[in-house]
């Protein structure tokens, strides 16, 4: 049997969207941008605080920093400080520290006791700065 001239006509339409439809499919593979390598995606700031492409050479930049944290950590622990225990969780093995001279809060780990303390003791500890914040070490009372 013969098809009628809309039945052609509506073939043919349907041939030409499958067409356009795999053509869309190949530009939209070719002109893909989702496929960047992670170098491609990435954005430096400069010193000046501009987003640049190229990263800047700086070596001295993290050792400066580490340095500096070291110079902290060592003048803290030629002094000896003074402080009140605030609280102490024997069943945890942590306590904080009221420190006199700052008034900060100062964690302690059990560990880093010489005596049995006990809430409100007054004590002498050596204060120490860690990555989370300062932490006292050598508690003893006072």
């Amino acid at each position: 049997m013969g098809d009628s001239v809309s039945k052609k006509e509506y073939n043919k339409k349907k041939v030409e969207k499958r067409k356009l439809k795999q053509q869309r499919r190949e530009n939209r593979k070719t002109d893909n941008n989702k496929g960047k390598t992670f170098e491609e995606m990435l954005i430096y700031v400069d010193k000046s605080g501009h987003l640049s492409k190229v990263p800047q050479n700086d070596p001295n930049h993290d050792d400066a920093a580490l340095h500096s944290f070291q110079e902290d950590q060592n003048l803290d622990h030629k002094t000896k400080r003074k402080g009140i225990v605030i609280s102490f969780f024997t069943e945890k093995g942590y306590g904080f520290i009221k420190d006199q001279k700052s008034g900060t809060n100062i964690f302690f780990h059990i560990l880093d006791i010489l005596e049995d303390l006990m809430p409100q003791d007054k004590v002498l500890f050596i204060k120490q700065k860690t990555v989370k914040g300062s932490k006292a070490v050598r508690v003893e009372k006072r």
